[in-house]
């Protein structure tokens, strides 16, 4: 009996001790928490809240964060504001993000911030947290922002990540491709389309009828052509600023201007 005391002791001595050793194995020095433990989380069951999130816009910070010459890989050019990216923070304190109440991201401006590199099909996850209103995407006045818009961020219906977009800002950058062909249905919220002197092409589809909300449309010195007319000026009752100039769109639109009655700016 006193063998069997002695050795529940010990289990329970060692029990502890690798408790104990658990915990500090989690921890950095000085006793906070280790940056690199997502396996901790995920062995635990328990990853961070925004996790998803942070995966998304680290994926963002890399694809972006490239050489402005291919073959110039030790030659990087480092955002020119990137607080708190990449670190244990917050992904609401890292600067230019912007979040709701709840603590999901609203808001994602990082325009004019020296990116070099494409836009990751990764940003499609801003928006899969269950009470994500991912409402801006803004890069524009990066010139060293190339590649296509992924497309997975308009996916049709209701997963579409862009759901709740409402501001998409890419002008004077360098993304190519076509005008996504499901932005009106993967986007129906959009309020603010922009794409001046950017390097995408294509038409004024019509999922643009879709954009009922649209209060300025800004694609003006893009290769961009298609037909403008009444049927699609009918979608837009609310459009304030409207610029295609110097492109290939056509449109006998004068007579079409009485369908716009918030039209403060209109270049064709």
């Amino acid at each position: 009996r006193r063998a069997h005391q002695t050795l529940s002791k010990m289990r329970a001595v060692v029990g502890a001790l690798l408790v104990a050793c658990t915990a500090a194995a989690v921890r950095a020095p000085g006793g906070t928490a280790s940056p690199a433990s997502p396996e901790a989380h995920q062995h635990g069951r328990r990853m961070p809240k925004d996790s998803r999130v942070r995966a998304a816009l680290m994926a963002l910070y890399e694809s972006t964060n490239q050489p402005v010459r291919p073959s110039d890989t030790h030659n990087r050019q480092p955002w020119a504001r990137s607080n708190n990216w990449g670190s244990m923070e917050p992904t609401c304190t890292w600067e230019g993000v912007t979040c709701d109440g709840f603590d999901s991201l609203v808001k994602l401006d990082v325009h004019a911030n020296r990116l070099v590199g494409t836009l990751p099909s990764d940003l499609a996850m801003l928006a899969k947290d269950d009470n994500s209103k991912f409402a801006v995407l803004d890069v524009r006045e990066n010139d060293g922002l190339s590649g296509t818009i992924p497309y997975q961020l308009f996916t049709s219906g209701a997963e579409s990540a862009a759901k709740d977009l409402e501001v998409l800002q890419l002008g004077a950058t360098r993304i190519s491709g076509t005008i996504p062909s499901v932005l009106g249905v993967g986007a129906p919220k959009l309020r603010q389309l922009g794409a001046t002197r950017s390097e995408l092409s294509g038409t004024v589809r019509a999922s643009f009828s879709r954009l009922r909300d649209l209060q300025s449309l800004e694609l003006s010195e893009i290769p961009i052509s298609g037909t403008i007319g009444e049927a699609l000026l009918n979608e837009w009752p609310d459009l304030v600023n409207f610029d295609m100039g110097r492109t290939k769109v056509s449109g006998t639109l004068a007579v079409h201007l009485n369908h716009l009655p918030s039209a403060e700016v209109f270049d064709i």
